[in-house]
């Protein structure tokens, strides 16, 4: 009897062992440390752990890792949820130890081939991801999105990659929203034909002209897009409308993402249009649709109102449950059910 009991013990114990929350981050660090305060002023580090898009400091150490100035870091490390007790005072309840280091760089060599999305010009904040570039070394050239069109830039940069000259570039010719094709204007015509200094700051990238600070960029931190893939080339059926359900005829939507276009049926009607989408919101363009009459004048309504919405700007959305849900104002105005077809 006390060996069974003895043996249970065993196995709880181990069992609770095994159990420690043990995951493994991506934690990406600065080339800087910075000031802060623990159980003592002191030094830390600043890191982003994966999919986050802030930078924060690190009031804890990593086992197996040494920090050298003046270099960036990805790592990938091991997190362990520590019991109550095993806690000393004052002290982090997650142990962290070093699994990879999966790159080293150079801060100022981590400037070049590196996607940076901009956000500040002239010293004015920019409240979207819409300008993104990539100073690439081999080609001798920035280039990316400028807005609304991509961009290619020739330049020339000094031997440590922290000096450039840029040229007049060009660019593809696209029409877009009046604010964004303004800031395309303003990014464009401040990086052009400039000697340009490059420097990191606070993880931030800057770019200095006589002394003045031009643009400021953050490393782009890609995103997850597995919400985009599922909804795409499926047929979406509306369920609800405006609080209420859809009980008439079969007004159905689908996504052409890849392709950015749109088409469905509105009830009596098809309908067509172009497709602007992120990961959290969604635009309608230039919507058209057939000419047919309805007869049932219950469902000539709902069709009107079913376009109205898609017409409707600042739409935002999001995926649950099989369900395709579109907001105004964060209020539910559509709700498309996953089709068997």
């Amino acid at each position: 009897m006390r060996k069974s009991t003895l043996m249970v013990t065993l196995f709880t114990v181990v069992t609770a062992v095994t159990l420690q929350a043990q995951v493994v981050q991506r934690i990406f660090i600065k080339e800087n440390t910075s000031p802060c305060t623990g159980v003592a002023p002191m030094n830390c580090l600043n890191v982003r752990f994966d999919n986050a898009t802030n930078w924060e400091l690190f009031y804890s150490s990593i086992e197996g890792f040494e920090y050298k100035p003046g270099f960036q870091y990805e790592l990938l490390v091991e997190e362990t949820a520590l019991p109550k007790d095993q806690v000393p005072a004052d002290a982090s309840s997650i142990r962290y130890k070093l699994k990879k280091v999966v790159s080293k760089t150079a801060a100022s060599k981590a400037i070049w081939n590196t996607n940076w999305t901009l956000v500040e010009l002239n010293g004015k904040a920019i409240h979207t991801d819409a300008v993104k570039v990539e100073f690439n070394a081999g080609a001798n050239s920035v280039y990316g999105k400028s807005g609304c069109n991509n961009f290619n830039m020739p330049l020339s940069a000094n031997k440590k990659g922290t000096k450039i000259v840029t040229k007049h570039g060009a660019g593809t010719l696209m029409a877009c929203q009046p604010d964004l094709m303004k800031l395309e204007d303003d990014f464009l015509k401040t990086l052009a034909a400039k000697k340009i200094d490059l420097k990191i700051v606070d993880g931030q990238l800057q770019l200095i002209h006589k002394k003045t600070v031009l643009m400021k960029f953050v490393k782009t931190v890609e995103k997850d897009h597995s919400a985009l893939k599922f909804i795409s080339n499926k047929k979406w059926k509306l369920i609800q409308m405006n609080g209420k359900m859809i009980e008439k005829s079969n007004p159905e939507i689908t996504f052409d993402v890849e392709n950015k276009k749109v088409n469905g049926r509105t009830g009596c009607n098809n309908f067509f249009g172009a497709l602007d989408i992120t990961d959290t919101k969604v635009h309608f363009g230039a919507v058209g649709m057939t000419r047919m009459a309805c007869m049932d004048q219950v469902v000539a309504k709902q069709e009107n109102e079913f376009v109205g919405l898609l017409n409707e700007s600042d739409l935002t959305y999001d995926v649950a449950d099989q369900t395709f849900n579109i907001y105004k104002n964060n209020q539910l105005v559509l709700m498309f059910g996953l089709t068997d077809n």
